[in-house]
């Protein structure tokens, strides 16, 4: 006489039932309607070729990076490694900092370098732009506005700021 596995003739006897009072409501067949596709219209996607459509964002030295930002808002390099302390330095220094670790892979060290800076300042100021992001909506617009504009800058030199 063979061996029988209870729960293998539960499990059989229990889809059976189910199989009679109604189906099973969870398999794909029993659906009564496709549901409609939900498109994230704001991420990037990819053009029939497979490239991207996103912002294109190449490797960059840190001192061209920090050039070419600075450049864009019409400030020079040396007011951001001055020990200036008013407030809009600061904040022309938190831009770019948060700018260049969260948008185009700058090295806190690198960035330190050209701002004769400490690394730990950098990412300090790294921290407090990405917190600032999240709370302040015209630092986010900011930073969006010059993430777009040193992208095609850099994607088409021929363009100015």
């Amino acid at each position: 006489m063979p061996l029988v596995n209870a729960q293998a003739v539960e499990a059989s006897h229990c889809r059976r039932r189910k199989q009679e009072e109604g189906g099973l409501s969870w398999h794909p067949s029993r659906s009564s309607e496709d549901e409609p596709l939900n498109v994230d219209t704001g991420s990037p996607k990819v053009d029939y070729l497979g490239r991207s459509t996103d912002l294109e964002r190449p490797t960059l030295e840190a001192e061209r990076f920090v050039g070419l930002v600075c450049d864009l808002l019409g400030v020079g390099v040396e007011r951001l490694a001055s020990r200036a302390r008013d407030s809009q330095t600061a904040l022309t220094r938190r831009l770019v900092v948060t700018l260049g670790i969260e948008g185009w892979r700058q090295n806190r060290t690198a960035l330190a370098g050209v701002l004769l800076k400490n690394a730990d300042v950098v990412s300090w100021w790294a921290g407090e732009g990405a917190r600032r992001r999240i709370e302040d909506e015209g630092f986010a617009k900011e930073l969006n506005r010059l993430d777009r504009k040193l992208a095609a800058k850099v994607n088409d030199p021929q363009r100015k700021g």
